[in-house]
């Protein structure tokens, strides 16, 4: 099971990209996948994380992101009994090929990309939210 990020849509005016598990391949370019979303519970202040029970269908135009692992601590969660937990970025390290990775896609970024950030501001990424 891999882990990805997927475009949704969650009624605001553009789709967010929120983290998924491919639980199946289904076809060719089709997968069986599970979002990884906010709960209720807390753990030392900090809100948990668990992979939802309904399985959603989605071909790979959906996918924003194949994230080459299974291991959610590769992408700053840590593993709780109740589910997972956001690494606090100071104590989050991400691994070379991760940096690396962000740090090029930074630089590609243009001023048309800025400008849409702005726009961007009103919607939330719900696998992203903390409190």
């Amino acid at each position: 099971m891999s882990l990805i990020k997927v475009y949704t849509d969650i009624g605001l005016k553009k789709p967010v990209v929120l983290l998924a598990k491919i639980c199946k391949k289904t076809g060719k370019k089709n997968y069986h996948i599970k979002y990884l979303s906010p709960t209720d519970m807390k753990v030392n202040g900090q809100k948990v994380y668990n992979y939802e029970n309904i399985l959603y269908e989605i071909d790979d135009s959906s996918v924003s992101e194949y994230l080459n692992t299974d291991d959610e601590s590769v992408i700053g969660y840590k593993r709780v009994d109740e589910g997972f937990v956001k690494v606090d970025d100071s104590d989050y390290e991400p691994s070379s090929s991760e940096s690396d990775s962000e740090s090029e896609s930074e630089s590609l970024v243009d001023e048309e990309d800025d400008e849409d950030e702005e726009d961007d501001d009103e919607e939330e990424d719900f696998s992203e939210e903390e409190e």
